[in-house]
């Protein structure tokens, strides 16, 4: 056969199998027709949704058969509930509307239809059905747990919600149905939950405890080292040594040994990989490397861990709706970092959930701190968090290693509530309101507020011969406020705001006493101890007028003064300043604190 005949052979064949291939390609590879299913498309005109609204227009009762609500209840929920669950039309098609979401998720709850029922009868994909319903059940939940799902605290509540379910649904003795894992309180022995009047949830104590009296600690729920102290305390059980072992893959972690090293696995892991893969872009924020160890314990979490004997993390108040356009900024900012740092090692809750997570976690965050109040790192204690706020606290919350320890500062009396300070008590009571508003959204009535009895101490002004006016007052205050937002521009800037302040000022004004107290960290910072005296010795005895008796604020000022005085050779000096802060950790931290125990050694000499 002649060899040109047998390639021209070959050819074809090669040409036929290509064409074959080619049509089968062809008949697997069906054109999609149409975006949607045309029964779909009629949503609003044949949907369940029309039913709905012409049951509305003619006052009948057909949505209560549909939902089991009245319209104005139904309308209650949609105003409420509307914001988040708007989603943007598009090119393509018009988005669901707020009503129909609220209507299909509310037929779901009320019938327990299947998502493909719900399909046929509100012409809505079953698949986007089932994204509508947890979405809009995510969203009445976080606006509505606070006052229609709280927990009961008294027998009474869990009798009234016994008796409306044997009166509304036929249900005798029916207490509380949980369709995730049911997680019994244990309570806390000597501690019960209230409502407390104006306040809403509360603890009070139901014995006496004398100053100094632990009432009881929390584990943190979830925490972090900061970044500053990587190196001098341990990851997993904040303590402080020489000599701590490094994680051999980052080598950024440090523990005290193998022990704290598997203990600290699990949530070290997530930010391991990640931070040897960024190297030198790793840089997420406290707050979001909080919320990510916050979300991994959730994934693996079945029961009541011992940080929520009384309150689970996820009743904590959020306040989604009280946050500005500035507070939401910042919380979609955490948001982005969260996904982009830790996308790889963790399955992420859907948008709102995150809102309301990192919401969360600016209400009820704590900053952990040693004795000399440097931050070491931010950890969640939901028990804890349950203590309402009073600028005439009763109690303090201090720390040891990863425990929070609440322990009395005052006589408290059975049937007593317990209260925290959550700010700092120096300033008077327009900073304290202003801060309050601003972080935790709502305002203080104790009676320091009311009565505003220290804050002519706290503001007091030089006695001069020419009478200061109310002007002068006014402007210096605003003037102060600036400065201390300036502070950052060294010791010059603070001096030159202390001359200025001191011609209307006195010296124990708490503005002038704040510039003093950054002026000593600047001379700390620039190893200039004389000076950090000098400082120091102005704004120590105002401090025992401004702040309460057994103050954290004052008890490391002490501390640190005493230090400064050893290392200036002023020895008897130095004890003196020591013992006294001694005195107040004692109460406030328990005679057998780590800290109380190495100063005993320290006055000591040892």
């Amino acid at each position: 056969m002649n060899p040109d005949t047998v390639v021209s052979k070959q050819r074809a064949f090669q040409v036929v199998c290509a064409l074959i291939c080619s049509e089968k390609q062809r008949q697997k590879k069906k054109n999609k027709r149409i975006w949607k299913r045309e029964c779909l498309g009629r949503r609003e005109q044949l949907g369940l949704s029309v039913l709905q609204r012409e049951s509305e227009m003619t006052n009948e009762n057909g949505l209560e058969d549909l939902m089991w609500m009245t319209g104005e209840e139904f309308e209650f929920l949609l105003r409420m509930v509307g914001p988040l669950i708007t989603k943007q039309h598009t090119k393509m098609r018009r988005a669901i509307s707020p009503r129909d979401r609220l209507s299909v998720t509310l037929r779901f709850l009320a019938t327990g239809k299947t998502f493909s029922s719900l399909s046929a009868q509100y012409r809505i994909g079953a698949s986007t059905i089932s994204q509508i319903v947890m979405e809009t059940c995510g969203a009445l939940y976080q606006l509505m747990k606070k006052d229609f799902l709280r927990t009961p605290s008294t027998e009474t509540e869990w009798r009234a919600i016994a008796q409306d379910f044997e009166s509304k649904w036929q249900f005798p003795h029916c207490i509380v149905l949980d369709l995730g894992v049911m997680m019994e309180s244990e309570g806390i022995t000597g501690i019960e939950q209230f409502d407390s009047p104006g306040k809403g949830r509360g603890l009070r104590v139901s014995r006496a405890y004398g100053v100094g009296e632990l009432l009881f600690s929390c584990p943190a729920y979830s925490y972090v080292l900061s970044v500053n102290e990587r190196g001098f305390i341990c990851e997993q059980c904040f303590t402080r040594k020489k000599g701590l072992a490094k994680c051999g893959k980052c080598k950024k972690a440090f523990y005290c040994n193998v022990s704290c090293q598997k203990k600290n696995w699990p949530m070290h892991k997530l930010e391991c990989h990640a931070m040897c893969a960024f190297g030198e872009n790793w840089s997420p924020s406290e707050t979001v490397r909080l919320v990510a160890r916050i979300i991994a314990r959730l994934r693996h979490q079945k029961e009541r861990s011992s940080s929520e004997k009384l309150l689970l993390l996820r009743d904590m108040e959020a306040h989604i709706e009280d946050m500005d356009n500035e507070k939401r900024e910042l919380s979609e900012a955490h948001i982005a970092g969260l996904h982009h740092f830790y996308s790889k090692h963790l399955d992420f809750p859907d948008h709102q959930a995150l809102l309301a997570l990192f919401s969360q976690v600016h209400c009820n965050g704590f900053t952990v701190e040693d004795e000399e109040l440097s931050n070491l790192g931010l950890a969640i204690f939901p028990d804890i968090a349950l203590l309402n706020h009073s600028c005439c606290p009763n109690v303090i919350v201090t720390y040891r290693g990863i425990n929070a320890e609440v322990r009395a500062v005052q006589e408290i009396s059975p049937g007593q509530e317990i209260y925290t300070s959550y700010i700092d008590l120096l300033y008077p009571t327009e900073d304290r309101i202003e801060r309050l508003r601003d972080v935790y959204y709502f305002s203080c009535d104790c009676k320091e507020c009311t009565t505003k009895s220290m804050d002519l101490e706290k503001m007091k002004v030089r006695k001069l011969s020419d009478e200061i006016s109310q002007k002068e007052i006014r402007d210096m205050v605003r003037y102060a406020r600036n400065a201390m937002e300036d502070f950052r521009r060294l010791l010059e800037i603070c001096e030159l705001s202390i001359d200025k302040m001191s011609t209307v000022f006195d010296d124990a004004n708490i503005y002038i006493l704040h510039m003093m107290y950054q002026a000593m960290g600047i001379c700390l910072f620039n190893e200039d101890y004389d000076g950090a005296v000098r400082y120091g010795e102005k704004i120590i005895k105002p401090y025992n007028v401004l702040y309460p008796a057994y103050s954290l604020n004052i008890a490391s000022m002490y501390l640190k003064m005493g230090r400064l005085y050893m290392a200036l050779d002023r020895k008897s000096t130095g004890i003196s300043a020591l013992q006294k802060a001694l005195a107040i950790m004692e109460v406030v931290h328990g005679k057998d604190h780590t800290y109380v125990t190495e100063l005993k050694q320290e006055i000591r000499g040892e």
